[in-house]
């Protein structure tokens, strides 16, 4: 008999196909909140506001599907990383992420900031 490890993206995959309607509709609620988005955020951020408009998921790990399709998808960028501040998590190392909106945002002001020309009369 073989031992085949799943793969992270074979995981994935399953857990996407086995709750589609529960992750695309959390990847939908997702695209909108990561475009208002102006600050550093985690999943943490995310599940929150997720929650408060939402009821949790079956599968919890849908959360982190999501954010590896839209990181995939150039709609959130890797920041860093923090401790995580909820209790069941035990201050676990958490990635921080900033959107694409809020990455232009940054950009477009670095080159603001680089085109401006002193006259010293």
């Amino acid at each position: 008999m073989e031992n085949h490890q799943e793969t992270k993206e074979e995981a994935l995959q399953r857990v996407r196909m086995a709750n589609k309607e529960e992750y695309c509709k959390i990847f939908d609620f997702a695209i909108v909140w990561v475009k208002k988005q102006f600050k550093v955020f985690n999943a943490n951020d995310f599940k929150k506001a997720y929650l408060q408009v939402h009821e949790m998921p079956q599968q919890v790990n849908l959360f982190g599907s999501v954010f590896s399709n839209l990181a995939r998808e150039g709609l959130i960028f890797r920041q860093g990383a923090i401790n995580s501040k909820t209790p069941e998590s035990k201050s676990c190392l958490i990635r921080t992420w900033i959107s694409r909106q809020y990455k232009e945002k940054q950009s477009n002001n670095a080159k603001n900031k680089n085109n401006l020309s002193i006259n010293f009369e």
